[in-house]
């Protein structure tokens, strides 16, 4: 009875395991849809624009400019071989300056600078010999005015100069220099000069003196000597009036004023002269206007030198009469004698001169 007991639990147990046995698989399909979050990693050129400001603080350190040494003030490339350049030339503070600046080429290698500046007159004579033969100059550089230029341009001893004035017109800005004063160095169309300086001519008065008379500014020579006939009659003024009349040059440069004022020239269009037109001759009575001289007697008789008494005259060794500028003032003093004294007036100056011998000095 036991073992039918024991077996029929052990049946009873096979039997509840077969049911609690897995049922049989079956396939099912099935169609599941999902949304699924997908991480790319991508390389974009992107080009962003960023404006911005932003302030900065700078710190600048600006140097003085070193001024330039002596040796290198010469705007000149040093050349293969030595070189010397000789500079002849009259001395005026302009000239000296140019001479002074020429001379800083001394400091380039294989150059060499020699400056020669004389009185105006020694000048012209000196570049007149020098020029006068048919070797090589001893000058590579003379200091000319425009009636020397002309003189030796046209007797052929001055080298052309439109070539290198158009090689180097940019580097060395030559053409700030005006037409019309390349003009005062040309001659048959050739540059033969570079103008360096060039004259202005003043008139200067006394605006409390004109005041004080009632005077006009004056517009014209006339209005000028007018004024002076007022002036002459203020006792506290020593010099109503002056004007440069000292050299040959300053008579020379008078004139020419005169004669372009009166619509006159120099030269005809052939190059004959000119200057002794009417135009020219009104020049020089206008001039003679303000220059007066005199003869004073022993017996105090004052005798007034003619117009025709007072002359300029070319310098015996002036060279080429017609292109020269060196003049020599001649006054022909009528009835001179022992004891007779003689003045003129040419800057409301006066200057006089007692003659003491038989054969005075005309």
């Amino acid at each position: 009875m036991k073992k039918l007991s024991v077996l029929l639990v052990v049946v009873m147990l096979a039997a509840l395991f077969a049911a609690c046995a897995a049922p049989a698989p079956q396939v099912v399909e099935k169609v599941v849809t999902q949304q699924v979050e997908k991480v790319v990693t991508q390389q974009v050129e992107v080009e962003k624009v960023v404006k911005e400001t932003v302030q900065v603080e700078v710190t600048k350190v600006v140097e003085a400019t070193p001024a330039p040494a002596e040796a290198s003030g010469c705007n000149v490339a040093a050349p293969e071989k030595a070189t010397q350049v000789d500079m002849l030339g009259w001395a005026f503070p302009i000239t000296s300056f140019y001479a002074k600046e020429l001379e800083k080429c001394n400091g380039v290698e294989n150059i060499r600078v020699n400056t020669q500046l004389l009185d105006s007159g020694s000048a012209r004579e000196q570049a007149r010999l020098a020029l006068s033969g048919k070797g090589t100059s001893p000058y590579e550089i003379v200091h000319v005015d425009d009636p020397l230029l002309s003189e030796l341009a046209s007797q052929g001893k001055l080298l052309g100069l439109n070539d290198l004035i158009a090689k180097y017109k940019d580097q060395y800005d030559l053409g700030d220099i005006g037409d019309s004063l390349y003009a005062l160095g040309t001659y048959t169309d050739t540059v033969y000069g570079i103008p360096i300086v060039a004259n202005t001519m003043h008139y200067f008065y006394n605006t409390d003196v004109f005041t004080k008379h009632g005077l006009a500014v004056p517009e014209t020579y006339d209005d000028v000597i007018a004024s002076c006939a007022k002036l002459k009659e203020d006792k506290d003024l020593e010099v109503p009036f002056t004007i440069n009349l000292h050299a040959g040059w300053a008579w020379r440069i008078e004139f020419h004023n005169m004669l372009k004022a009166y619509g006159g020239d120099w030269l005809n269009e052939d190059s004959t002269p000119k200057f002794n037109s009417p135009e020219g001759v009104k020049a020089v009575e206008k001039i003679m206007e303000v220059v007066e001289a005199w003869t004073l007697t022993p017996d105090g008789q004052r005798i007034d030198v003619p117009a025709s008494g007072i002359r300029t005259m070319e310098e015996s060794d002036s060279g080429s009469p017609q292109f020269s500028d060196g003049k020599v003032l001649v006054i022909i003093f009528p009835a001179v004698s022992v004891g007779s004294q003689t003045f003129w007036r040419a800057r409301s100056v006066q200057l006089g001169s007692k003659i003491r011998r038989a054969e005075p000095k005309i």
